[in-house]
C-alpha cells in the first residue's frame, strides 16, 4: 500500500500530486486534509503504524511552519473561554477519545513566535523520519514550500493569508534564519535529518536559499507561456501542476495519456465553479472511530 500524507497541497479541490500518484503506481490511502499541520502528519502515522508495514511506501509533503498545533484539555478551555474557537462543537479534536481533549491547531491569542515555528518545524520532521525509519518503511518527503518562509497569516483587520506571495527569502527571513542556524542544537538536529529522503534536497542544509518545494517549482512553471492557461484565481497548483511535479521531481517518468487528464482537469476546475465545501475534505472522525456524538 501506498500513503501520501500533507495539507491542501496534497488534498484539495481538484486532483494532487497524491491522486495522479495512484494513476501511476496503484492505490493510494490519502491520509491528508487542508489545514493539517505537520505535528498532526506525526501523530497520523504514530496512530496507524501498526497498520503500516515494511512492504508499504509513504509520501509526505511537509506543510507550513506557521501550522502549530497543541495537546487542549477541558480544563484549559475553560479557563481560557475558548470553546467556540474550535469547528466542531461535540467536543471531538483530532485523536481524542474524551470530549474536549485532542489535538488542534493553536489559538491565536496564544500564539509563539516564529523562531519556536521554525525549530519545531524541522524537530518534527527529525520526529517523523525516526518513526518512519522504526517502522521500516520506504518513505520520501517533500517541502510545500521553502521551510525558512515566514507565512504567519495577517491576522488584523482581517485574515489573509500570505504563504502565496511568497517569491524570495526576505532580509528580515534570511537574518532570522541565520540567527536560528547559529544555535548549536539546531545546527545538531539539521545535520541528523537524514536529507537524502528528500525530494528537491537542499545541497547546503545551513544555506536557507537551498530550500524549495512545490511552491518554487509551480513558480518556476509560471514562466512557460503554456502553463498560463491553466492558472487559477485560486492559488494553490493546479491539477496540471500536480501531476508534473509528480512526474518531472518524484517519479522521474510521464504517461501523456495521464498528464492529457491532468490537462483536462485543470481547465475543467476553472470552467466550473467547484460545489464542495471544504469541510468535507477534512475526515469527519479525524482517523479515530470514536463515534460522533450530539452538540453541546
Amino acid at each position: 500500500m501506498i500513503y501520501t500524507l500533507g495539507c491542501s497541497f496534497t488534498k484539495w479541490f481538484w486532483p494532487t500530486w497524491a491522486d495522479w500518484l495512484q494513476e501511476y503506481q496503484g492505490p493510494v490511502t490519502n491520509l491528508a486534509w487542508p489545514g493539517a499541520s505537520n505535528k498532526t502528519i506525526y501523530w497520523e502515522l504514530l496512530n496507524r503504524s501498526d497498520s503500516i508495514t515494511p512492504q508499504d511506501q509513504v509520501y509526505i509533503m511537509l506543510t507550513g511552519n506557521n501550522r502549530v498545533s497543541m495537546w487542549y484539555d477541558k480544563e484549559w478551555i475553560d479557563q481560557k473561554d475558548v470553546q467556540g474557537f474550535f469547528p466542531r462543537q461535540d467536543g471531538k479534536l483530532e485523536f481524542s477519545v474524551t470530549k474536549w481533549q485532542g489535538l488542534y491547531r493553536l489559538h491565536p491569542d496564544y500564539d509563539v513566535g516564529l523562531t519556536e515555528m521554525i525549530v519545531e518545524n524541522f524537530n518534527l520532521i527529525f520526529q517523523i523520519q525516526n518513526l518512519l525509519e522504526k517502522i521500516g518503511c520506504d518513505y520520501k518527503l517533500v517541502f510545500w514550500q521553502n521551510p525558512w518562509f515566514d507565512i504567519r497569516p495577517v491576522v488584523k483587520p482581517a485574515w489573509q493569508a500570505i504563504w502565496n506571495s511568497k517569491q524570495i527569502l526576505s532580509s528580515v527571513e534570511l537574518n532570522n534564519a541565520h540567527a536560528i542556524l547559529e544555535i548549536p542544537a539546531v545546527r545538531k538536529m539539521l545535520g541528523l535529518i537524514n536529507w537524502d529522503k528528500f525530494y528537491l534536497r537542499p545541497m547546503d542544509i545551513f544555506d536557507p536559499h537551498d530550500y524549495s518545494g512545490m511552491w518554487e517549482y509551480k513558480n518556476k512553471k509560471l514562466q512557460d507561456p503554456d502553463y498560463i492557461k491553466y492558472v487559477h484565481t485560486d492559488p494553490h497548483p493546479d491539477s496540471l501542476l500536480q501531476h508534473d511535479f509528480l512526474t518531472e521531481v518524484m517519479l522521474g517518468t510521464v504517461d501523456q495519456k495521464i498528464r492529457d487528464r491532468a490537462k483536462k482537469c485543470a481547465l475543467d476546475s476553472l470552467m466550473h465553479n467547484v460545489q464542495i465545501s471544504r469541510s468535507s475534505l477534512i475526515p469527519d472522525d479525524f482517523s479515530d472511530p470514536w463515534p460522533k456524538i450530539s452538540s453541546v
